[in-house]
């Protein structure tokens, strides 16, 4: 099932947005690829910020998890960071590839992960140590974000007759990966 953006709905990983955090997260993938003038590829950087951004927060999670279940949450937030930092290689790669070298910049890579981080991070703000719960459910968003913005540019990219096979099978994959933490997280939220 598609929305009238043409994204793809699926309520068993999107449960926790709402339609404005979609409309909002959607906008910034499209403004964050016409900042970079709307080069071809340019939506694999709004993915490499995206994914930096969800990758950092998992860890800062990691760092303050305390409470029950610490010792579980602190090995889950290490794992999510792990596996999702592992795609910035990968991803900044097939963008080198496939596109221009003038896409990625320190500044533009530093910019793009804090309007991400500001999106993802605005219901947190002022709150000091927030208990293991709001964690995970702050973590859970994140990838439901990161996964609505992933589908959001593949589905650019095929409109815009650039989604190779390869690449197509990449995202794909990536998606899969990042489909596995939010189930791993929805499990966590069971306790």
């Amino acid at each position: 099932m598609r929305n009238e953006k043409g994204v793809k709905k699926v309520n068993l990983l999107s449960e926790s947005l709402n339609e404005e955090t979609e409309d909002k997260v959607i906008q910034l993938c499209h403004d964050m690829v016409t900042l970079c003038d709307n080069k071809p590829y340019a939506e694999l950087m709004v993915i490499l910020s995206w994914v930096n951004a969800v990758a950092k927060i998992h860890q800062v999670h990691h760092w303050i998890s305390n409470a029950d279940p610490f010792y579980g949450d602190h090995l889950m937030f290490d794992r999510l960071q792990s596996e999702t930092y592992a795609y910035n290689d990968k991803v900044a790669e097939k963008m080198l590839g496939l596109g221009d070298d003038s896409l990625i910049t320190p500044k533009r890579l530093a910019s793009f992960v804090n309007m991400v981080t500001d999106l993802i991070c605005t219901s947190q703000d002022g709150i000091i140590m927030p208990d293991q719960n709001s964690l995970v459910m702050q973590s859970k968003m994140c990838v439901e974000q990161l996964l609505l913005c992933i589908q959001a540019l593949k589905l650019s990219m095929l409109n815009s007759a650039i989604l190779t096979d390869g690449l197509d099978n990449f995202l794909s994959q990536l998606l899969d990966d990042i489909e596995n933490h939010m189930y791993l997280l929805k499990q966590r939220l069971k306790l």
